[in-house]
């Protein structure tokens, strides 16, 4: 019997769906960037449509209901495409989904797919927000952030803030919290940084000093696509340092977990089977891979118990080598014992049991099976990737002695250096009469366990790559929007002799630099977010506790392929700019 409050799949894969949550999140706050954009582009498009209905006569009310109307219908119709967008790309994620969940976390049901008007009402919401500080900024744009004084005061409390949720980071929602913090703090200086940037860019050419003070306009119109590229960005390098930290950790952790040379699984676990292998010449260590579900409490004062697991892999502290232990120190008779005449067991426990329930070093734990028990000293811990329920680890003597109901999985088996591995696992499954899928060497057991954990990261990489897809739209709509303001100053500087190349290469090179130093900031961004999530997410909501990694290469390409993407989506507007003479930029003007 196990409780299924402690023990159901909704219990344990919480911070699996918490995850999920957060980057579909963080998709509406990207979203919600590119849709004030294109409202503003459509404003802006429509200024001299709505100035002309104005003289012939048209009610501004009139006018201002029209363009109102316009743009819920357009939301309407965004919300239905972006939910059946959303239907098909989960009917393309669940079966990774299902079966990371069903490895993971015993999955214990379907996962069906079906369209939610939730979805879409929660876009048209999301827009009509959009559509509200739209209108609200084209009646009082805001000023409260000109002032030095205002920012000094942001700036501080945001510090006191991100003070708090450090220091009680005891919840994903604090951790959550402290993202958050960051974010906004990134969001205040980026557009500091970027002006700072052009000031100092020391030159007496005409054309860079126009394009320096053309720069406080550029950055004004696209510091929200810079905040969506700064948040859409930082937030993908951050999950590239958390998934190569945990699969580098993963890795280490798989090479001592799996490290016997064969795994034998028969369908029936003998003892017959366990002497004959202990008989052999070839094998230097045999162990075992038992099994027992069991409950237990931390303390006398405890109304109930939790459920939890009971694992051997032999019958002395030798026999766990495999197991990594946080104290460094090698397992051995001196972490796992038996004393039989006082029924007392010292006992592992793993890293999940110490961060998410709440064991601790020393600790006396009765663990029992209806009224058998063993009284369990938890004299260390292990690390457990993987797993979040609460796992013991005791010598097989002590769950045999106490008569416990368990089940036998098979054996490992470490062979002398001198012995061929494929010769002997023909002989095993000869004397056992196994197939080849009852007698696997570690290597398969490795590639099975990475191929799982990398598709839990499926649907993660998917949402990501989504965000920076909507940023990089929504960058380009800004550009668009920046374009059209653009056709006077043009205009000036080819009537000034300014060739088109030269206008091309100055609007190319200005935003440039704002793409460069926005793409340094998201990375440094990213590597604060990625420590966030190692250093309290991960512990937090998952039980475990990750090494920072910081993959180079992998970001150093990845933040080259979205700066040439970005570069790219900029060139097309300043191409239909730069190709125009001047006689048509003043008529378009």
């Amino acid at each position: 019997m196990q409780s299924a409050q402690t023990q159901s799949f909704d219990s344990l894969s919480k911070a699996f769906f918490f995850n999920l949550q957060a980057l579909a999140f963080l998709g509406y706050v990207v979203g919600a960037f590119l849709s004030f954009n294109a409202i503003k582009l459509c404003l802006h498009a429509r200024k001299k449509l709505h100035q002309q209905l104005t003289l012939l006569g048209c009610i501004q009310a009139n006018v201002v209901a029209a363009v109102v109307i316009e743009v819920l219908v357009l939301s309407l119709i965004a919300a239905l495409v972006g939910a059946g967008v959303a239907f098909l790309g989960a009917n393309f994620l669940v079966s990774e989904i299902s079966m990371a969940l069903e490895s993971l976390f015993a999955l214990d049901r379907r996962l069906p797919v079906h369209f939610s008007w939730s979805v879409v009402l929660q876009a048209f919401v999301l827009n009509l927000l959009v559509l509200t500080s739209v209108a609200y900024y084209q009646v009082k744009p805001l000023t409260f952030y000109k002032s030095w004084q205002s920012k000094i005061v942001s700036g501080s409390l945001l510090l006191v803030a991100a003070g708090y949720f450090y220091l009680g980071s005891e919840a994903p929602f604090h951790a959550l919290g402290l993202c958050v913090c960051l974010l906004l703090l990134f969001f205040m200086i980026t557009p500091v940084v970027l002006r700072a940037v052009f000031e100092g860019i020391p030159t007496q050419h005409p054309i860079v000093k126009w394009m320096k003070a053309d720069s406080g306009e550029q950055i004004r119109v696209l510091a929200i696509s810079v905040y969506a590229v700064l948040l859409a960005v930082g937030t993908s390098v951050g999950l590239q340092i958390m998934v190569s930290s945990f699969s580098s950790a993963l890795q280490i952790h798989l090479d001592g977990r799996l490290s016997a040379d064969l795994y034998v699984r028969p369908s029936e676990v003998t003892d017959v089977q366990y002497q004959w292998l202990l008989s052999q010449q070839g094998i230097e260590k045999v162990g075992v891979f038992w099994r027992a579900e069991i409950s237990y409490g931390l303390s006398s004062r405890q109304q109930g118990t939790q459920s939890a697991s009971l694992i051997s892999f032999g019958r002395s502290g030798e026999h766990h080598y495999n197991l990594t232990l946080l104290s460094g120190s090698p397992s051995n008779n001196e972490v796992l014992y038996y004393d039989a005449n006082k029924n007392v067991s010292g006992c592992l426990a793993n890293e999940p049991s110490k961060l998410l329930y709440g064991v601790k070093m020393g600790q006396r734990i009765r663990l029992q099976q209806g009224k058998k028990h063993i009284n369990c000293e938890i004299t260390d811990f292990y690390y457990d990737y993987g797993e979040q329920r609460a796992v013991f680890v005791a010598v097989s003597d002590a769950i045999e002695n106490t008569g416990l109901n368990y089940e036998a999985y098979g054996f490992s088996i470490v062979l002398k250096p001198d012995i061929d591995i494929a010769l002997f696992k023909q002989k095993v499954m000869q004397q056992f009469h196994l197939n080849d899928s009852q007698v696997v060497q570690n290597q398969r057991f490795k590639q099975y366990a990475m191929r799982l954990f990398e598709h839990t990261f499926y649907a993660t990489h998917a949402l990501n790559l989504m965000i920076v897809a909507i940023a990089l739209f929504g960058l380009w709509v800004s550009l668009l929007t920046l374009g059209a303001k653009q056709i006077q100053p043009l205009a000036i500087l080819k009537t000034l002799g300014v060739t088109t190349w030269q206008a091309f290469a100055i609007k190319l090179v200005q935003s440039a630099v704002i793409l460069l130093v926005s793409l340094v900031l998201a990375t440094i961004l990213g590597g604060m977010l990625g420590w966030i999530l190692l250093k309290f997410v991960m512990p937090i909501g998952f039980g475990w506790t990750i090494p920072f990694l910081l993959p180079y290469l992998d970001i150093a390409v990845f933040i080259t392929l979205i700066f040439g993407l970005a570069l790219l989506v900029s060139v097309l507007p300043l191409l239909k700019l730069s190709r125009h003479d001047t006689t048509d930029l003043l008529y378009e003007d």
